[in-house]
């Protein structure tokens, strides 16, 4: 009686050199799978529209309450927005960019608390022989009577704090502040423009910063509903991406290699893949995407001057890393189109730099961050037409473009299915992409990527 071997299994099909070939594989594992896909798909679209409406909640919350509205519109608690009017009336050649989500004039960036002019401030700090500026303006607090802890000597038309202020004292505000009308107070800030050497009452620069108890319960409450809300769609975007991309390699690597696993054993396994081996990644994906979009926001809309515009503009940039919902501002329609069109390359350049990092992450866990992306950057060069090629087609169906033109033939819920389920769709070309890309490397330095290595990957669920 004859005894035969079994005839070898066939080589998995990776061997993949051109965009065709590799949307051809993704097209076959989509057809041979569509029950998982299909419901990875409505996984990102339940998150999507998520995201979409906790955007519209949060827009549609300051449009109903005119409380809020108000409040919005009267938060520039700096006096020198009357002053910086005054300036470019004066000065019309002059413009300065607003810093972004700036509320007060006093203590931004460019106003740094602890970087003073004075030899006095820089002998503090680090030695400087750098000379007082001319013709500085000098801030006196009050009127310097003893009672308050200064001595009788003012030098310069201004304050020596090593000579005025004595030991020990506290800094106090007294409130007899004198009221001034809206036309006394622009001729007394138009006439300390004109004075180079004019002393400004540091009581003038606070008029207005009170808040009354309504007024802070209603921007506490803001604040509160925007935390929750952003701290919920952070984690649902890193639960939704780990899982999908989880279940994603489990599935197609169980189809390469020919192994069966059940539909819900394939969404168990796969999603603790991802959980605990894609979190790291996901949310450092996030803090560079918001990064950019902060970034471009501060570029393209810091001059918004209307904070309740301005805070709306906000949201939509908190809410770009995770879906295309680029502001479209009335009044700043040439900043909205650029705003637009350079995140549509941004998007692009950082999408394909990313393309393949999750699947490097999953299948080698002791790489680091840098690690991953060098070694992603590695393989798109190894088939870079076909990595280029992909990720125009995917940032085209799947960016910003192909969603405005979606939306004009099919509506908002049939652009998101679609987009959707296409996001899908790249994902597992862009795993299969992988695969071809790890074959060829190995092959050229003599190493082999096959059924074994495939079959390694599948311990990863045990």
């Amino acid at each position: 009686m004859s005894h035969r071997n079994p005839p070898p299994l066939p080589p998995p099909n990776i061997r993949h050199t051109s965009t065709a070939q590799i949307l051809k594989q993704t097209t076959s594992l989509f057809y041979s799978n569509p029950l998982i896909f299909i419901f990875l798909s409505s996984l990102l679209l339940t998150f999507r529209s998520n995201v979409h409406s906790a955007s519209h909640y949060l827009s549609s919350l300051i449009d109903r309450d005119p409380s809020l509205k108000s409040l919005l519109s009267r938060l520039d608690f700096s006096a020198s927005a009357s002053a910086s009017h005054l300036h470019h009336h004066h000065h019309p050649t002059y413009r300065r960019r607003r810093a972004f989500l700036h509320l007060s004039r006093v203590g931004t960036l460019d106003d740094d608390f602890f970087s003073g002019d004075s030899d006095f401030d820089r002998s503090l700090f680090r030695p400087s022989s750098r000379k007082p500026t001319p013709n500085a303006t000098f801030v006196i607090f009050s009127d310097f009577n003893p009672d308050y802890g200064f001595s009788n000597s003012v030098i310069d038309n201004g304050i020596s704090f090593p000579q005025i202020v004595k030991p020990g004292v506290k800094t106090e505000f007294r409130n007899n502040v004198t009221v001034l009308s809206e036309e006394e107070e622009r001729k007394f800030v138009e006439s300390r423009l004109d004075d180079s050497n004019a002393v400004i009452d540091f009581d003038f620069l606070i008029k207005g910063f009170e808040l009354g108890h309504r007024d802070a319960t209603s921007l506490f409450f803001l604040a509160g509903v925007l935390s929750v809300t952003y701290a919920y769609v952070v984690l649902a975007f890193i639960v939704s991406y780990t899982w999908v991309n989880g279940i994603i390699f489990l599935k197609v690597v169980d189809h390469l290699v020919g192994n069966y696993r059940s539909f819900l054993r394939t969404i168990w396994d796969g999603s603790n893949i991802g959980l605990k081996r894609l979190s790291g990644f996901i949310l450092m994906k996030w803090a560079v995407r918001d990064a950019l979009a902060q970034l471009m926001g501060i570029f393209f809309f810091g001059e918004i001057e209307d904070h309740y515009v301005f805070f709306k503009v906000f949201l939509r940039m908190k809410f770009m890393p995770f879906a295309n919902l680029a502001p479209w501002v009335i009044g700043h329609e040439w900043e909205s189109a650029g705003f637009i069109a350079v995140w549509f390359l941004s998007d692009l350049i950082l999408g394909f730099i990313f393309a393949v990092d999750s699947w490097v992450a999953i299948a080698d866990s002791r790489r680091g961050g840098r690690e991953i992306v060098k070694e992603g950057c590695h393989m798109l060069l190894a088939l870079f037409c076909p990595a280029f090629e992909i990720r125009c087609l995917e940032a085209v169906i799947c960016g910003s473009f192909g969603r405005w033109l979606l939306r004009k033939m099919f509506g908002d819920l049939l652009t998101l299915v679609f987009q959707s389920l296409m996001e899908v769709f790249f994902m597992v070309s862009w795993l299969v992409f992988y695969f071809a890309a790890r074959h060829k490397d190995d092959t050229s330095v003599g190493k082999t990527f096959g059924r074994r290595e495939l079959e390694h990957f599948l311990h990863l669920a045990r």
